[in-house]
């Protein structure tokens, strides 16, 4: 049995050495039953041969056992008609018009999920039906192909903007999500979910104090929105000050969701890292706390930096005080911070 083709991407035209690089996405059929996921065959048509397309028909018979599909072959031929005529313009010092050429997906079978012959519009169209079925079988790395074609023809589409800017935030590539989320509410400067990721990358880039004005301008607008208080919470936390009032009012609004945010994503860093102790190493903690530490590195919010950075005594008092005040270890802390030695006269 042969392989079980998907679809065809056209990658670029090389117009010095005039070679059109395409990838064919299939599944590998050796077994009799086409395997779960994409196999890739790579090749490139080299579009001044007397017959370019014969040696990727050879490629289809040796490797996936199958012949070429006739609409891709009707497709290809379109393909290079149009590239040889891009091809003469270089020739007169015309620039050439090729841009199309990496934005391009051919189905095996079905002209209308093709992008070749439709408007841009139609073709984002189709490429967002991709993106759709990508999402379905979770497979990431064809779903941010297809989201990535479909923004250079539509690079102004809110839907698809929201989109690139979730992948690129929970991926954690934090800056290049703050340059999408700009460009996302040019489109839409008052939608409210965008202004609030802006301020939760903002968080993340150390740009503490324009995230509190942001949350708070989106606090003035929606007063029941627990993200807001999580994200005015965050800010007074890594600013080294009280977290709890807006913490309180989170939770008072959605507990659920808010003690998932305290468990899994808020810092219990102080954005400026004192110099001055007392520190605790990571070492210590399971003894000073009474926890594993497996459970001390769940409940620091991930942070990578828990078992090679030292934790400041203000820090830890600040995780101990918000596990026990919202309940969200299955027993509180026994632990409190030293007495220091010396306490500052009350004024």
């Amino acid at each position: 049995m042969g392989s079980a083709l998907r679809f065809m991407f056209l990658d670029e035209f090389d117009p010095l050495t005039n070679h059109l690089y395409l990838r064919v996405a299939y599944h590998d059929g050796r077994d009799g039953i086409p395997q779960a996921g994409f196999q890739i065959l790579r090749q490139s048509i080299q579009i001044t041969e007397t017959l370019p397309l014969e040696t990727l028909q050879r490629e289809f018979r040796r490797v996936l056992k199958i012949p070429m599909p006739p609409l891709w072959f009707d497709y290809l031929k379109l393909v290079i008609h149009a590239l040889d005529l891009e091809v003469m313009k270089m020739k007169t010092n015309e620039k050439p018009n090729l841009w199309w050429v990496g934005v391009q997906c051919f189905h095996p079978t079905d002209p209308n999920r093709s992008t070749l012959h439709f408007e841009i519009s139609e073709q984002v169209n189709i490429l967002k039906e991709w993106i759709f079925q990508m999402e379905e079988e979770k497979d990431e790395m064809r779903y941010i192909e297809f989201l990535s074609r479909a923004l250079l023809m539509a690079p102004q589409d809110p839907a698809l903007l929201r989109r690139i800017v979730f992948y690129l935030k929970q991926t954690s590539q934090s800056q290049e999500a703050y340059e999408c989320v700009k460009r996302w509410l040019m489109v839409d400067p008052d939608r409210e979910e965008a202004l609030c990721i802006k301020a939760e990358l903002q968080i993340a880039l150390g740009k503490t104090i324009k995230a509190r004005e942001l949350f708070e301008t989106l606090m003035a607008r929606n007063r029941i929105n627990p993200k807001y208080y999580l994200g005015l919470a965050q800010t007074n936390s890594f600013l080294g000050k009280d977290p709890v009032p807006y913490l309180d009012a989170a939770v008072e609004l959605d507990r659920v969701f808010s003690c998932e945010v305290l468990k899994s994503t808020f810092n219990y860093r102080l954005q400026e890292r004192p110099t001055h102790g007392p520190f605790y190493d990571f070492e210590i903690l399971p003894d000073q706390l009474g926890l594993s530490a497996g459970e001390i590195k769940k409940f620091m919010s991930g942070d990578s930096s828990v078992t090679d950075q030292p934790i400041h005594e203000q820090e830890l008092t600040r995780w101990v005080t918000i596990m026990n005040r919202y309940r969200l270890l299955p027993e509180a802390i026994p632990w409190n911070a030293p007495t220091p030695k010396q306490i500052e006269r009350l004024s």
